[in-house]
């Protein structure tokens, strides 16, 4: 009788961690996906609509002084998690301030922090949690390629074709089987050519070389507008790599 009084104990025990367990991370989702959004276009809609204009952000930042480049490594950040806030105006920002070099480093700091805490969150929640937080069709269909064999190839396409959310494809990573390590390296190689290009716009922007920063913004937008257009044949190639690949 002892050892089945000790047994049921261990269960009550165990159910007792694993409900306490489920009820933090459903707050940690209610925190992410309603509680900071809703804090934000509530208190904060003059704090992000400051950020739709070019000017305004760089003014933002600028005021900061010293603790401008730990302050848009802050944004960058928050625009990962949360994407509340559009990415590419942040990096347009970076490169007018701080220049190309530092722009496209400050960029890569924020890239890499953010990703690192979405995929964590992701992995904390797991699967169902994010099922509920993003669309499980669309959960399912880049959780199955993610946990492939050549997932990492995989990665580098999505993150480097233009109109994917790539800060979706972090939550859907870190509910998979794929590793870290490579995941962070191989997206953020995926991520460079756009994030390079939107600083070196502010960079031109700033020195005064409107033509090529508007050239780039052109050619930019026409690339993006293609793979919008057309993304349903990019999904298609995307499914026609994964199964010549997983042959």
């Amino acid at each position: 009788m002892d050892k089945e009084h000790k047994f049921a104990n261990r269960i009550r025990t165990a159910d007792r961690k694993k409900l306490v367990f489920s009820v933090l991370k459903l707050l940690v989702l209610i925190f992410i996906a309603v509680s900071v959004p809703l804090y934000l276009f509530i208190f904060k809609r003059d704090f992000l609509l400051q950020f739709e204009d070019l000017d305004d952000m760089v003014a933002f930042i600028e005021s900061h002084g010293r603790e401008s480049a730990l302050v848009y490594i802050a944004l960058e950040i928050l625009q990962l998690v949360i994407s509340v806030m559009p990415g590419q105006v942040f990096q347009i920002a970076a490169g007018y301030v701080f220049g190309l070099p530092a722009g496209i480093f400050y960029t890569l700091i924020g890239a890499a922090l953010g990703t690192v805490i979405t995929y964590g969150i992701s992995f904390f929640l797991g699967r169902d949690a994010i099922n509920l937080l993003m669309d499980p069709e669309k959960g399912d269909y880049y959780i199955e390629r993610l946990n492939s064999k050549r997932a990492y190839i995989i990665v580098f396409l999505l993150f480097l074709i233009p109109g994917i959310p790539k800060d979706t494809i972090t939550y859907f990573a870190g509910a998979s089987n794929i590793r870290f390590r490579p995941f962070l390296i191989i997206s953020l190689l995926g991520r460079m050519p756009a994030m390079a290009g939107s600083v070196l716009i502010g960079y031109l922007y700033r020195s005064g070389n409107t033509v090529g920063a508007g050239g780039i913004l052109a050619f930019a937008a026409v690339v993006f507008a293609l793979c919008v257009w057309r993304r349903r044949e990019l999904s298609a190639f995307i499914d026609r790599f994964y199964d010549r690949i997983s042959k």
